[in-house]
């Protein structure tokens, strides 16, 4: 039978090092990619909860596809397939970047109906309001639907 505990006090010195540099890429990966998906999640909450039939599909589609697939077969569909539908020099796309963007777009679909969620929940007077005080669409979604909305 191994003896799990005794292999780990042998070699636990030979080991600590590299498992405490890729738990650090670990998490510098993770944060990276919580960033992206923010900002993925936001731009589609908006698109989800626009007036435009056009937009709205298109968001619709992104977040069913994006939420719907397994993240590793997302991560290796960033990972390899554009290469091979753009041949050209894609020395820069290590790993890193890979499982960034992969996992910003799985975050992103998860948080935009998140965001969506919280936009919808707010009372429409509440935009009406900002418009009939002369703020444009924009300016009411940025000044007075997004703050209360990402709470």
């Amino acid at each position: 039978m191994l003896q799990l505990p005794e292999l780990y006090a042998e070699n636990i010195h030979r080991w600590l090092p590299e498992l405490l540099t890729y738990a650090r890429l670990t998490l510098h990966i993770a944060w990276a990619a919580f960033l992206l998906g923010v900002a993925i999640g936001l731009f589609f909450a908006i698109l989800r909860t626009s007036r435009n039939q056009l937009l709205r599909t298109v968001a619709g589609v992104y977040i069913e596809i994006a939420r719907g697939l397994p993240i590793v077969v997302l991560l290796y569909i960033v990972y390899f397939v554009p290469p091979q539908i753009w041949p050209g020099d894609w020395k820069w796309f290590s790993t890193y970047f890979g499982a960034v963007i992969g996992l910003g777009l799985h975050g992103g679909a998860i948080l935009a109906e998140i965001f969506r969620s919280g936009i919808e929940a707010l009372h429409k007077g509440q935009r009406e309001a900002a418009i009939a005080l002369g703020m444009t669409p924009a300016q009411a979604m940025l000044y007075i639907i997004l703050p209360q909305a990402l709470r």
